[in-house]
């Protein structure tokens, strides 16, 4: 499984055969639309390499690097907080909860650092 949700399925790509799957091998390398075996296939080929399609998907997926690269971030800050928590904890002898009021983390970001906090809490003991 991968985290987005989604599965990885590996196929032996140099597969040749003359069956379906073989069939559709040959057509995930062919480069045009109308030596494609299978219809749906030529036509999402044909889709974004004839008709301008790629603009869609280019769109689509500079829309999804930006979600990641913004979640990226995200992660990255509270990963340093829950360093900075752990440290003020250790150093002055405070709860998580008091570390937490002492910097005045409110709302989501209290959550979720307190679940990176604990997190890294367990896996040290």
């Amino acid at each position: 499984m991968v985290d987005d949700g989604s599965n990885i399925i590996y196929v032996n790509g140099t597969y040749a055969g003359d069956d379906d799957l073989g069939k559709l091998l040959a057509d995930f390398m062919q480069p045009d639309a109308s030596k494609i075996n299978f219809k749906e296939l030529a036509n999402g080929v044909k889709y974004f390499k004839e008709e301008g399609g790629w603009e869609n998907m280019c769109e689509a997926v500079e829309k999804y690097a930006e979600k990641k690269s913004e979640i990226a971030e995200k992660r990255g800050a509270i990963n340093s907080r829950a360093e900075d928590i752990i440290s003020i904890m250790t150093n002055a002898k405070l709860s998580l909860n008091q570390a937490l009021d002492m910097l005045g983390v409110k709302g989501e970001e209290r959550s979720l650092i307190t679940e990176e906090v604990k997190k890294r809490q367990k896996a040290i003991s």
